[in-house]
């Protein structure tokens, strides 16, 4: 297994995102490519305004108050493909993949007037995990595409929790309308599959970067909209056009693709898996296939991270919906694709809603 050493950058929120397939232009060689693009957001998702104070959730602060992993049981294993007389013999267990840390938000933002107010926590939920693992040679038995399915349990691991937990005084002015900063990163995985017949030396590589040839950036047409209705009925919508900024050496992340798909996704990484190990091949896409390009192994040159300037929105108690939206330029000849992605936010008057 490959190894390589990269300075790790944090992000937060990681929400929203957004993931966007290419289908193959013009090349020198025939190939099938594929892309996608990720937003994170810092955004908190709810406030209250308490006589002079005002309180926002720290949703990841919250999520460590639940256990999130693996039951600890057997994979289930199934097969397809493998000729006749294929899928008889299981190759070994590939292990759990590390739990999915955003799938306990949903819990916790459900809980968040009982960390608000105090109280027991109730919320639980289960899902799986499937590592594929592609055998093509060898004894005619083990052969097919084995799918591995992991379950992981999320359930309370503090109880009772304190008034106040994981909620944090952002003001205490008196000020009844909430400055709400919007910002945010963005990152792309691009995948090229090598379909040229013959003698090749590489199959697949991946990248994560965000810039054109003459080094503007492909991300355009950026935009905040805050729509939605205050406490008093009436209609609310503003607007802004943040600029960004491309980081062309921001070390390793997370990488997530998990806001929709199109086209042949079986070539892509949906992770969450850190950016080195997808260039590295130690992360595996949802076909089974791995990077064995060795050129991007240096790391440098193959990982971009924007950050959008952040906006700020003067908000009073009212329900809305902020709204992020772009253009990512197209490569290799595709057409450029649009994206938009979403976040409910809910500023309360007194009392947690």
């Amino acid at each position: 297994m490959k190894s390589h050493a990269m300075k790790r950058a944090v992000l937060a929120w990681g929400v929203v995102a957004l993931l966007l397939l290419l289908t193959s232009g013009p090349s020198a060689f025939a190939a099938t490519t594929a892309q996608s693009v990720m937003f994170n957001s810092t955004l908190p998702t709810e406030f209250v305004i308490e006589q002079s104070e005002t309180w926002a959730f720290d949703s990841p602060t919250a999520w460590t108050f639940y256990s999130n992993a693996w039951d600890g049981n057997p994979p289930t294993v199934t097969c397809t493909g493998g000729g006749s007389g294929g899928c008889q013999t299981a190759p070994p267990d590939p292990g759990a993949p590390a739990p999915i840390r955003s799938k306990v938000a949903p819990i916790a933002n459900r809980e968040k007037c009982t960390f608000f107010n105090g109280g027991t926590l109730t919320g639980t939920d289960t899902y799986t995990q499937t590592v594929n693992v592609v055998v093509n040679s060898g004894p005619q038995a083990g052969q097919g595409t084995w799918k591995f399915t992991y379950t992981y349990n999320i359930a309370p691991n503090t109880n009772p929790v304190a008034p106040r937990t994981a909620w944090k005084l952002r003001d205490s002015s008196g000020d009844s309308t909430v400055p709400v900063e919007v910002n945010g990163t963005i990152a792309g995985q691009s995948v090229v599959q090598n379909d040229a017949k013959g003698k090749r030396t590489w199959n697949r590589k991946y990248s994560f970067t965000l810039l054109n040839p003459d080094n503007s950036s492909r991300i355009t047409d950026l935009k905040v909209t805050v729509s939605g209705t205050d406490s008093n009925g009436a209609p609310v919508y503003l607007e802004a056009f943040p600029g960004h900024t491309v980081d062309t050496n921001p070390g390793d992340f997370e990488y997530t693709g998990n806001a929709g798909t199109n086209g042949v996704i079986e070539l892509l990484v949906p992770g969450p898996a850190m950016v080195s190990d997808i260039l590295l091949g130690n992360a595996t896409a949802t076909d089974g296939g791995k990077d064995d390009f060795t050129q991007n192994d240096v790391v440098e040159g193959f990982v971009h991270l924007a950050t959008m300037e952040p906006v700020t929105f003067d908000l009073g108690p009212g329900d809305y919906t902020v709204t992020i939206s772009g253009k990512v330029k197209g490569t290799d000849g595709n057409l450029d694709l649009s994206f938009d992605v979403t976040q409910q936010l809910t500023i309360s008057a007194e009392d947690c809603q």
